[in-house]
């Protein structure tokens, strides 16, 4: 709880200020940098991250697991990086300044990959103050730099995007070392109920859970990108500053996803796991529904006061994508909760049901009422999705030779 409330403060102050240092179209533009190199990024790993963290809940070594799959890992920071820059030379203005801005996301890319197997390992152990400190670290040194800048009285597009990319460079090389390093016990070889697991048992239990385990409205940020794209750059700057308040309920959710994966995942039985699965759910249905009354109910006044009057237009999108984010956290606890249970199918169904869902509504929306529009079908998509992903756990509960366990 303490660290979604830091991240959502974090994630606010360093919308704020870059909003008033960049302006509506300039800080549309740093989202779509930032849109492209997260996406881009995680399809590339294609959820290969989960596997990991459900191989080592169960008890094997990180270590191993890791030198295990280690040609992939480096084939990954190889191609994130080719696969960023390309997706950027077909959606960005090939402008001198706009290309200098946007090289520094070459660099990010492959560190995120670092950090999405840091945060993994760490998980997977059930180490839940390093899963904290790893999310936490890169967003409190941006908010610092951007302080600085601040502080200064100007930044540019391109100062601040290389900024990013060098707190992204900082945060995966410190989540992958204190993944591997001395927080983790060195020996698990004798753990009760290890069994090593090949690298195509692990790339298939990836690809089960290749949506589920990031999320496309969390870190796929896949609503954002299909704004960015129907959207100018101010009116995609307003769906991003709104969008900076909706992050506490979702923060919440993942907070207690991160917990919800190994915890069921270490239960004994499959009944003692769905057992566990429903205290947390309750857990987080409990924490992120006061929390998104709270904020709606604030939000007409809090929105302007930080990012200006010129973003006011944004309050109409804000109090719909704060109904979305509820709609989203549960749905995150859900997610993470069945991948415990030993499938990663649930979770894909419900993100791929977003997707179709957000397919479906985005386009006519945005026609119709543009900024509130993208909004309205991003909220539809997330109601459609959490329904699908209970219904399927549901249906799960009755027949459950359909859970595809590892090995």
């Amino acid at each position: 709880m303490a660290a979604g409330a830091a991240l959502q403060l974090t994630v606010a102050a360093s919308g704020v200020v870059s909003a008033r240092l960049l302006g509506v179209e300039d800080r549309g533009r740093l989202a779509l940098f930032w849109v492209v190199t997260l996406v881009v990024t995680q399809l590339v790993t294609f959820g290969l991250h989960a596997a990991i963290s459900y191989a080592i809940a169960e008890g094997e070594d990180p270590r191993v697991v890791c030198a295990r799959l280690s040609r992939v890992i480096v084939a990954q920071l190889v191609a994130a990086p080719l696969a960023v820059g390309a997706v950027l030379l077909l959606v960005i203005d090939r402008s001198s300044a706009m290309l200098t801005a946007a090289a520094p996301m070459l660099a990010a890319a492959p560190t995120f990959v670092l950090l999405l197997y840091g945060i993994a390992i760490a998980q997977g152990r059930r180490r839940y103050r390093a899963v904290q400190l790893n999310r936490l670290l890169e967003p409190l040194l941006f908010a610092a730099v951007l302080v600085g800048f601040a502080i200064a009285g100007s930044a540019t597009l391109a100062e601040i995007s290389a900024a990013w990319a060098g707190t992204m460079v900082i945060g995966g090389l410190f989540a992958w070392r204190q993944a591997l390093g001395a927080w983790v016990p060195t020996q698990f070889a004798n753990s009760p109920g290890a069994q090593p697991t090949s690298v195509r048992e692990l790339q298939k239990f990836g690809a089960r859970s290749f949506f589920g385990s990031f999320g496309t409205t969390e870190h796929l940020m896949l609503d954002q990108l299909f704004v960015a794209l129907l959207l100018t750059p101010a009116g995609f700057g307003l769906y991003v500053a709104a969008n900076a308040f909706s992050n506490l309920p979702r923060f919440i959710g993942q907070s207690v996803g991160y917990i919800a994966y190994p915890e069921v995942a270490s239960a004994g039985t499959q009944k003692e796991r769905r057992h566990v699965l429903r205290r947390l759910v309750m857990l987080g249905v409990a924490f992120i529904a006061p929390i998104t009354l709270a904020l709606v109910a604030c939000i007409g006044w809090l929105l302007p006061l930080l990012f200006g009057k010129e973003f006011s237009g944004a309050v109409p999108i804000a109090r719909i994508l704060l109904v979305a984010a509820f709609l989203q956290g549960v749905r995150r606890v859900l997610t993470e909760g069945s991948r415990g249970l030993g499938s990663g199918v649930p979770g894909t169904v419900g993100e791929l049901v977003f997707i179709l869902a957000l397919l479906a509504a985005m386009f006519p929306l945005v026609a119709a009422q543009a900024e509130q529009g993208a909004a309205l079908a991003t909220a539809t998509a997330s109601g459609a999705a959490c329904v699908a992903l209970a219904a399927v756990l549901l249906w799960h509960r009755a027949r459950p030779r359909w859970l595809i366990p590892r090995g």
